[in-house]
């Protein structure tokens, strides 16, 4: 401790008040002398006068001081520090940094580490190329220490991969990073002191590649640098001074824009597919309010007049003939004769009164000729039914959206029956069961559709039957087969598990658990994927379009793109 003499009052500091400049040892006197109510009294030709353990502060004192704190010599009497114990704390308080000067170190510590992580990250960029070659031959070496495998043998293995790879010879990350803080006197490096300024320096690393791949957006911003820069500095500082800490760091900052990118496309879905659903009515309701709406139509529906039944008739014998399918002498042509029972019940009625009953009649016997019909006489029966359409819902426009019902009701009910046979019909497929089931029903109504026995669905609902049809990629499927679901599949992860174990002794019988449960699980996924698929299959059918809501979707790859310059300069 050392005691200066303050307008005649002994205060006690630290010896570190030696370590001060001139100036800061006169700051300091100042604010304790203000402290005390009154300032340094003046003395002599220096003024003011203030020394270490009293003695007058003049040029040859402070030197003699100054050389006696070094050497350790330096020594207080203890009368002296008596009566000064009092003045300690405010010494040592206005020798401290006050709340501006600390305000301001804070601000300077975050800001240089921002922008040293900027200037690393923006460095990163055209080092891709050379340090994902790196990292291949490294990643090679890794595995092969690993398992084992002679150094020689997996550096060939290495460099045979690296030959066949672009980016050889060129820098990587690292090597312009490490070039850049050479340049600087090593500035570059600075990661900040305080918590808050490394997260900076993080986020800043990720910035640049955020901005040139992805745009200056601030949401872009946010999820392409922020998200993967705090959780990368977050998994370092969870795993600091570990091996596991360049990993994590590496890893965190290029999976987490990704994880986020995966969220908000599922927010985004379920916000668009919750409503969509729970205004799809079910195929029976849809039915009953069909029902309904004929009735209505036949009770209070408008009959056609026999001068429009006429018209009717004479339109639509004029649109035959203009298809060439009725002949000059007014006959129907032998190969469409699935139409022959349209023309000849609508010249019954042709100048008659035409009741909504009727209609429906009618309009029934062109729906069961189509049902058979196929080339020419198929869009032939396609145009009577438009333009009778158009004739019959002017007059009872209840037929119209019952028929629009019907149509939604009897897709929800052949959708339904193709769940329903599928479930009946999983026992047979002893491994792949439910998952396989609905593929085979869904294939059934596949071929319908290419033969054009099945016809009207929409892109989404065949989008969504390709999609049953189609099979897992071969490592799910096989995986799956390993599900015990019966004593093959568990005799042949007991195989696996005794082969395993002639590599690995004692622990090769880890692969035989291991494998049914991983088989379980994906047996399980394939299984909740197909009947998710086949749900949204139904839902299709029984809608008026036959479309899925749109929705924002983003790519998950891209944005862990994105992020690779600041991963790689950590």
């Amino acid at each position: 401790m050392t005691t200066l003499v303050i307008n005649g009052k002994n205060v006690t500091v630290s010896d570190d008040f030696l370590k001060l400049s001139p100036d800061q040892q006169n700051a300091t006197v100042d604010e304790i002398a203000k402290s005390m109510g009154s300032s340094p009294a003046a003395t002599g030709a220096e003024a003011p006068q203030y020394a270490p353990n009293g003695v007058p502060m003049n040029a040859a004192a402070k030197a003699e001081i100054m050389a006696k704190a070094k050497d350790g010599t330096l020594s207080v009497s203890p009368e002296n520090l008596a009566g000064s114990e009092a003045m300690t704390a405010k010494a040592d308080s206005a020798m401290q940094p006050g709340f501006l000067s600390k305000a301001a170190n804070a601000i300077g510590d975050f800001a240089t580490a921002g922008t040293m992580g900027v200037a690393r990250g923006a460095a990163a960029i055209p080092g891709i190329p050379g340090s994902l070659y790196d990292l291949q031959g490294a990643a090679i070496q890794k595995v092969g220490g690993m398992l084992g495998a002679d150094p020689a043998e997996t550096e060939k293995v290495a460099a045979m991969v690296r030959g066949l790879s672009p980016g050889g010879g060129l820098p990587s990350a690292g090597d312009i990073t490490g070039a850049m803080s050479e340049a600087t006197g090593g500035i570059t490096d600075y990661r900040g002191k305080s918590l808050a300024a490394k997260f900076a320096g993080t986020v800043g690393e990720f910035l640049p590649g955020a901005a040139i791949f992805g745009g200056l957006n601030p949401a872009n911003l946010m999820r392409g640098a922020v998200v993967p820069g705090v959780a990368s500095e977050g998994a370092g500082q969870a795993t600091e001074g570990t091996a596991l800490e360049p990993y994590a760091r590496f890893a965190a900052g290029l999976l987490a824009p990704a994880a986020l990118t995966g969220i908000e496309n599922m927010a985004s879905k379920a916000a668009a597919m919750g409503p969509w659903k729970a205004g799809i009515k079910s195929a029976d309701d849809l039915l009953a309010d069909a029902k309904n709406l004929y009735e209505a139509g036949r009770t209070s529906g408008t009959a056609a007049t026999g001068k429009e039944t006429r018209k009717l008739f004479d339109d639509l014998w004029s649109f035959g003939k203009a298809e060439d399918v009725i002949t000059p002498a007014n006959r129907i042509a032998s190969d469409v004769s699935a139409v022959s029972s349209f023309y000849r019940m609508l010249k019954d009625y042709a100048g008659k009164t035409m009741p909504p009953g009727a209609m429906r009649s009618l309009r029934t016997e062109i729906t069961a000729a189509m049902q058979t019909a196929k080339g020419n006489e198929l869009r032939l029966l396609k145009g009577l039914q438009s333009k009778f359409d158009d004739f019959m819902y002017a007059k009872v426009p209840q037929f119209k959206e019952a028929d629009k019902l019907y149509t939604m009701g009897m897709g929800g009910k052949e959708a339904d029956e193709m769940a329903k046979l599928a479930e009946a019909r999983a026992g047979q497929f002893s491994q792949s069961g439910m998952e396989n089931a609905l593929r085979t029903e869904a294939r059934g109504i596949e071929r319908k559709l290419i033969t054009g026995k099945e016809r009207g669905y929409s892109a989404d609902e065949e989008a969504m039957i390709s999609k049953m049809t189609a099979r897992p990629s071969a490592v799910a499927d096989q995986v799956a087969k390993f599900a015990p679901t019966s004593m093959m599949p568990i005799m042949a992860n007991v195989g696996l598990g005794a082969a395993a174990n002639s590599f690995l002794p004692g622990l090769g019988w880890i692969a035989a658990p291991a494998s049914m449960v991983a088989g379980g699980l994906t047996k399980a996924a394939l299984t909740r994927g197909q009947k998710s698929t086949a749900e949204l299959f139904n839902l299709l059918r029984r809608t008026e379009s036959g479309m899925l809501p749109a929705y924002s979707t983003a790519s998950k790859t891209g944005a862990a793109l994105r992020a690779i310059p600041g991963a790689l300069a950590q």
